[in-house]
Parts: C-alpha cells; structure tokens; sequence
C-alpha cells in the first residue's frame, strides 16, 4: 500500500541481499585490518557485527529512496547520494540502549548533508527518522566517546530527528 510517512516505512531483505550484505561487511573488514584502519564505533558490539548491520542499514534505506548504494571498500564522505546530488550517512542501530543517531566527531569537518537512522531487527530495517548536518553538529549533542580512539560524538535521540512527514517533503529535501 501508499506509506504516508516516514515511521511506516520498512524493508526486509532478501536472502539474495543477506548474502551481498554479509559479503561487504566482510571484505571492509578485511580490508581496514590490511590497512590498520581505527575502529571509530560509538558500541562495544564485535566489529564484523556492526559492520553487517551497517552495510544492511545502507542498503535496505537505498532500497527505500530507489537508489544505488555505495558498496566500495575504503570509506568514502558519503553511504549514497540522493537524486538531487545531497550526500546521506546512513546509521543503523539495533536499539538495545535506546534509538539514537550517534555521529562521529571527526566527520564535522567533512560532514554529509543528511544523516538517517534506522532501526534494524534483522533482517528488517525500519527508517527512524533523519536530520540535517547543521542539526546533527549543533554542540548541545556533543558527547565524549568512551570507545575506539576516544574524541567526541554527536548523539541526537529519536525524538530529536525530522520524522512522520509525508514521503513528498522527504522527496525535496533529502
């Protein structure tokens, strides 16, 4: 049926797209472990663990906007770039501390345009909501990070997210 907003929205993946998914997250560890590459996660879950959920996050919201992941190995500024040239982080989470979009310090100095969060209960991801760089960087969500190589992070809750408008303003702006 016709979603009218963003909260209804979710996907499940295929056996076929569990597979691709598992395979990415795979072959990016391998290759940051060649390359020394620091874990900058905000959770203590294993590292290949959250790589799968990431690379599943990043699909299943390109299956929802209709477009092409990006799949590449090294990390790039962006997970996908939407049909008006804006740049989107995508960020998953399994929510068993709660739903929030949680963004590394690092990346305020290259930021995205947009950054989406979604919640994933494998293999269903469901899009939580999103918010703008300005938004995301503001310093009162600042937070100092207890994990990797330490720094600070950008934590938004739920609640702080743009959510449950209509497909069609999601359509203009991101």
């Amino acid at each position: 049926g016709q979603m009218s907003n963003l909260s209804s929205m979710s996907v499940t993946l295929t056996e076929g797209e569990q597979m691709l998914v598992r395979f990415v997250a795979e072959q990016r560890q391998n290759h940051h472990r060649r390359v020394g590459m620091v874990n900058l996660k905000t959770c203590d879950d294993g590292a290949l663990h959250v790589e799968t959920i990431g690379v599943g996050g990043e699909l299943a919201f390109c299956k929802m906007r209709n477009l092409c992941p990006d799949f590449s190995l090294t990390a790039g500024v962006a997970d996908c770039v939407s049909s008006t040239g804006k740049t989107i982080d995508v960020k998953t989470t399994e929510a068993k501390k709660g739903l929030r979009l949680n963004v590394h310090g690092n990346k305020r100095h290259s930021p995205c345009d947009w950054y989406v969060l979604l919640e994933c209960h494998w293999p269903v991801f469901r899009l939580v909501g999103y918010a703008s760089a300005e938004q995301v960087f503001d310093p009162k969500y600042e937070r100092k990070n207890d994990y990797g190589n330490g720094g600070t992070y950008f934590s938004l809750e739920a609640s702080d997210l743009l959510m449950g408008r209509p497909t069609e303003q999601l359509e203009q702006s991101v």
